[in-house]
């Protein structure tokens, strides 16, 4: 897709350019582009890569011995040791530029009693050429349970680079042919998972997009909406269960506890554990003085694509079969489809709103934002300085645009959360009615965005 991730990659060569050796852990969500990544990084480097397998230590040996034999590595047997297998690359590297080794997966490597870790605790203590890197798609494990794991092992570890989705800003460069309104459609299904986004036709409707490659039986996108549980978590049924109930609204522990029936306390775990892999987020509001009207302890799937799928698809998987593609969007998609996309052209707005901070192209610089969430309606971003001046933003997909009904739902808002903000940024996909551009033009604080006229651009 050409999308070079020139920070990570920075990141990278700085290590290779030591003039020592170096362990690091590369790691992130399954299709986030780590691997393309890392495979642009070790061209021309005196690459070592094998992509460890869910097997038994000695069928792992196998494996890995086989494939470094078609490289012209040799030994003894065809089950090698680790002792042997790091003592042979370090012949072959002896008299070389600096090599990168990268195991991938690499928890499958140091399962059960393995001696793969002091095997490559020993080879980075005598070898100095070398660059290893350790990848996994395993957030949790890495993040979790890895030291403890692998013990004092942790020690050799020279950093961590966590690789994570594309932003909008980054997807948006590489897909200019697209209008705003499917750049945001696409980003609002697929989220910025590099693995994802050229399953869609960039030729085609969001429409025609989901029709061809979500809802057709058979097609990668269509199996990725039960394998992302299946191959992370065991018990996928109490995990369908909690999406299922996220994505429908019942957003709050007692809500999912009425709807799945489950005790608080198992849902609390299961909420822990799609929360350490990144497939869910615990809501946090802005700190104001209307502390009495937020609403606290809410979830929310954070997995665009999961989300997705567990809002409009899992629900109505029996008439997905009984139906036509197209028929199944136009009954069960079309309608609630805007209103979805209106959570992620919110995220994009806040995240365009902090380029033009970065940019110093907001009335002042702000050091702290977040969401407010309120019992009767929310503020889509909060930020202040340190001197106190307060900035606020509310966002509309809906093609009918924002009203000025909609701009005193807003004020509402603002007055519940005890905010009364400096300046006022307002986001529309389909414009402003009359009534709101007046109100405008009286306060000059109050700045209009309509995307459709005026497209978020981040140059």
């Amino acid at each position: 897709m050409g999308m070079e991730r020139q920070s990570e990659l920075e990141y990278l060569t700085g290590f290779y350019e030591k003039n020592q050796p170096g362990l690091l852990v590369v790691y992130g969500q399954k299709g986030i582009g780590k691997t393309t990544m890392l495979k642009g990084f070790m061209k021309d480097k005196n690459p070592v890569y094998y992509l460890a397998r869910e097997a038994s230590e000695r069928e792992q040996l196998f494996q890995m011995a086989r494939e470094l034999s078609r490289a012209g590595y040799e030994f003894s047997s065809e089950f090698p040791d680790y002792r042997e297998v790091f003592g042979e690359i370090a012949q072959k590297i002896k008299d070389r530029k600096k090599a990168v080794l990268v195991f991938d997966e690499f928890q499958y490597l140091i399962k059960g009693q393995s001696a793969f870790m002091e095997a490559l605790v020993g080879f980075l203590q005598e070898e100095a050429n070398a660059l290893v890197i350790l990848a996994s798609s395993f957030i949790g494990f890495i993040e979790n349970s890895m030291v403890k794991k692998i013990g004092r092992a942790a020690y050799s570890i020279s950093g961590f680079l966590k690789v994570k989705e594309l932003t909008f800003r980054e997807i948006s460069r590489y897909y200019k042919a697209y209008t705003l309104e499917q750049l945001i459609e696409t980003y609002s299904i697929l989220g910025g998972i590099t693995g994802y986004l050229p399953r869609f036709d960039k030729t085609r409707s969001t429409r025609e997009n989901v029709c061809e490659f979500i809802l057709k039986e058979g097609t990668f996108l269509n199996l990725e909406g039960t394998r992302l549980l299946e191959e992370e978590l065991r018990e996928p049924a109490v995990y369908h269960s909690i999406l299922a109930a996220l994505a429908s609204g019942k957003r709050k522990l007692n809500d999912l506890y009425k709807h799945t029936g489950f005790s608080r306390a198992k849902i609390s775990v299961y909420l822990k554990n799609l929360m350490e892999l990144e497939f869910v987020e615990k809501v946090y509001s802005y700190d104001t003085k209307g502390r009495e009207h937020v609403q606290k302890g809410l979830y929310q799937i954070s997995y665009p694509y999961m989300n997705f799928w567990f809002r409009f698809i899992f629900p109505n998987l029996s008439s997905l079969f009984l139906m036509r593609p197209e028929e199944f969007y136009e009954a069960y998609i079309a309608k609630g489809f805007k209103e979805y996309c209106g959570f992620y052209f919110s995220k994009i707005c806040r995240e365009y709103m902090e380029y033009l901070n970065e940019e110093r192209k907001l009335p002042f610089h702000y050091e702290k934002s977040g969401i407010w969430a309120g019992k009767d309606g929310s503020i889509d971003m909060l930020a202040s300085n340190g001197q106190g001046k307060v900035l606020a933003v509310f966002t509309k997909y809906d093609k009918g645009g924002m009203t000025y009904e909609d701009y005193q739902r807003y004020m509402y808002s603002l007055n519940q959360a005890g905010i009364a903000p400096d300046d006022c940024y307002l986001f529309a996909m389909g414009g402003f009615d009359e009534r709101l551009r007046l109100e405008a033009k009286v306060k000059l604080h109050l700045y209009l965005k309509n995307v459709k006229e005026e497209p978020i651009r981040f140059s």
